[in-house]
């Protein structure tokens, strides 16, 4: 998809505030869906939507990753209509004050880092990165790893060209958060 299209109606959408669903695959029915939070030269942030009509984190995306942008049809005024029902909001401070020029990816690891939630960081291979920033820079990221039990798993240090998709704080990243701090407890006597 043109990068200036997906802009035009990403930020139609962010401005109405209106719920969108984000393909990556042409091939595929899976999305991506919820309110965009943000936009970039070359990103974009989404407030995501579960199925479940409920909050799920935020969700970085390449605009050339994208092939397919759904908005203002019925699946995404019902995930609308059940959210708001629901009485579903994000939290307003995760993100800072950006702009077109804003790099998105370190800002989404920053805010990560701050608000000391998981992540998850695709980079096209088949095994996702999880655990929780340790670092950031311009040009890398460093993550202290953790495995699917929530147990520590060494640490990665990451290319931010390498980075295709990044996950924050998605409901089973809250979960993996919860297992990792309940490792930290010492055993009861």
């Amino acid at each position: 998809m043109e990068k200036q299209k997906a802009r035009e109606v990403l930020e139609m959408a962010r401005e109405s505030g209106a719920i969108v669903c984000l393909y990556r695959s042409c091939y595929s029915n899976r999305f991506s869906a919820g309110f965009v939070l943000a936009i970039s030269e070359h990103h974009v942030v989404i407030e995501s939507v579960s199925t479940r009509d409920e909050c799920d984190g935020w969700i970085l995306r390449e605009l050339d990753d994208l092939c397919r942008i759904d908005h203002n049809g019925r699946y995404e005024e019902k995930l609308l209509s059940f959210y708001r029902a629901r009485g579903e909001q994000h939290p307003r401070d995760f993100l800072p004050s950006v702009d077109l020029n804003s790099d998105l990816k370190v800002e989404m690891f920053a805010a990560a880092q701050n608000h000391d939630y998981a992540v998850r960081i695709h980079t096209g291979s088949d095994d996702d990165i999880e655990g929780f920033i340790r670092e950031v820079g311009t040009a890398t990221v460093s993550i202290d790893r953790l495995n699917e039990y929530g147990q520590d798993d060494g640490d990665s240090v990451l290319d931010m060209e390498g980075i295709e998709g990044i996950y924050v704080n998605a409901d089973e990243l809250q979960d993996l958060k919860m297992l990792a701090r309940w490792h930290d407890i010492p055993p009861l006597a």
